[in-house]
């Protein structure tokens, strides 16, 4: 027994070094979700095998290694459960402004679940922004008509994914009582920019004028998006590609594309310096307005440099964590100060123990606080 307490051991060890540093491969970015967002698993597991290493101890070297093992990854894997718990007091202390009175508790039965069913009925339909071009489209109806609309973005570094990524937050969304259309856009190497933002305009545009067939309220909408996809949607809203936006939901997407390149490094999880390359056709020395103006941040401004058309920026909800190994944090942080400078509306909301993708798990660590805040975030903006 004592030997497979050991290997148990050493393997929760090895996951909670995660913590320390994210090793640059996709594999290990996976592991960093396990270990973070269903971190209460690890931790029911280690607290039974101290427990049992306990009453099997002979005083061997052995025990003693999976004693200290257990104790080592206790301290790490707990961090997730104890900073939420600090954060929860942080909200009570200095609540954002669209909550006056927070009442935010842990469900500590839901730590233990992976994700919640939500039932909603669902129309999938294609749009064609040019000929030969099919998109697909799903819209989730919200449980009454004319009710607002969340438009969703998905992620994936403007080269993966689909509009069913994370398809439990769009049905949670969908559970609210709001209608959501998760989108598609072209995606590279293919199809270089502004194809990809090219595309989300056209679907916007296309699903206002769908409204009366659809039966949402055109005059209240929400954009939200991850990643590339929240780079996108914070593009989409700051540009005004539609009317009547009343608000963005941002997941640690990119909001600045020279400090991303600044940021990156050949043969990170992203490969950022390529990618950009891939997506923009250069770098930011051979092409620095193509980096400027497919930056969100460029947009903040009310009035553009050399252009009379007034910009406003909308109301912003940005949630990033400081562990994510391919966005810094600082790209939501560098958002938020143009933001505060031109008087507008926004809340970052910043964990310390999550990493990119953290909302995967709706009652995780990171999924319940985000839950908590943009539903209210909703609230505040659609009603």
């Amino acid at each position: 027994m004592m030997t497979l307490l050991f290997l148990l051991s050493v393997v929760i060890f090895l996951l909670s070094l995660l913590y320390i540093r994210v090793p640059q491969y996709r594999f290990f970015w996976w592991c960093h979700i396990l270990i973070t967002e269903f971190s209460i698993f690890f931790l029911v597991t280690l607290i039974i095998s101290t427990v049992l290493t306990v009453f099997s101890f002979d005083g061997s070297l052995l025990g003693y290694s999976v004693l200290l093992l257990n104790l080592f990854s206790l301290i790490q894997v707990s961090k997730p459960t104890r900073e939420l718990l600090k954060w929860q007091s942080r909200l009570k202390e200095k609540p954002p402004y669209f909550l006056e009175q927070p009442n935010f508790s842990i469900n500590w039965l839901g730590l233990f679940s992976i994700s919640s069913a939500f039932p909603c009925k669902r129309k999938t339909y294609q749009v064609n922004p040019e000929k030969g071009v099919e998109l697909l489209v799903d819209f989730l109806f919200a449980k009454e008509e004319n009710r607002p609309l969340i438009v969703n973005i998905h992620g994936g570094a403007w080269k993966h994914g689909s509009r069913t990524q994370v398809d439990a937050y769009n049905r949670w969304l969908c559970s609210l009582n709001y209608n959501v259309a998760t989108i598609s856009y072209r995606l590279l190497p293919e199809y270089k920019w502004p194809t990809h933002f090219n595309d989300v305009q056209f679907v916007m545009q296309d699903l206002l004028k769908r409204k009366d067939e659809l039966k949402f309220d055109g005059s209240k909408i929400v954009i939200s998006g991850r990643s590339a996809g929240g780079h996108l949607a914070l593009l989409a809203a700051y540009r005004q590609v539609i009317p009547n936006i009343k608000g963005i939901i941002n997941f640690y997407g990119i909001t600045d594309m020279n400090q991303f390149w600044q940021e990156g490094r050949p043969g990170d999880i992203l490969d950022t310096p390529n990618l950009l390359e891939e997506l923009l056709g250069s770098n930011p020395q051979e092409s620095p307005e193509a980096y400027l103006e497919a930056s969100p941040t460029f947009y903040v401004q009310k009035k553009l440099e050399n252009s009379s058309e007034a910009i406003q920026a909308v109301p912003t909800l940005s949630l990033h964590g400081k562990i994510d190994p391919m966005v810094s944090w600082n790209q939501a942080e560098g958002l938020a100060k143009r933001l505060r400078e031109e008087g507008v509306d926004h809340y970052n909301l910043i964990f310390d123990y999550t990493t990119h993708g953290f909302e995967f798990n709706l009652n995780g660590p990171g999924g319940q606080p985000s839950r908590y805040i943009v539903e209210n975030f909703l609230k505040h903006k659609l009603g």
